[in-house]
């Protein structure tokens, strides 16, 4: 499992978002504009997903070619 109990419950607190995981990052989307508190969230999303990821997780990510 990738996503940590915690990481689940940090994001069940906030709006929903499509999460897009590559190996160059994550990014938090939803159709339509978004407002300026709707990106601040969308960013706190993607700070605590990264921040929610198993160390040997981020070191296989910085890793990769």
């Amino acid at each position: 499992d990738v996503l940590h109990v915690r990481t689940i419950e940090f994001l069940m607190a906030y709006p929903v978002f499509d999460l897009e995981m590559e190996r160059e990052g994550v990014l938090a989307k939803r159709s339509g504009r978004l407002s300026a508190d709707e990106f601040a969230q969308a960013a706190e999303v993607v700070h605590g997903v990264i921040d929610g990821l198993p160390e040997y997780v981020r070191e296989q990510q910085r890793a990769s070619p």
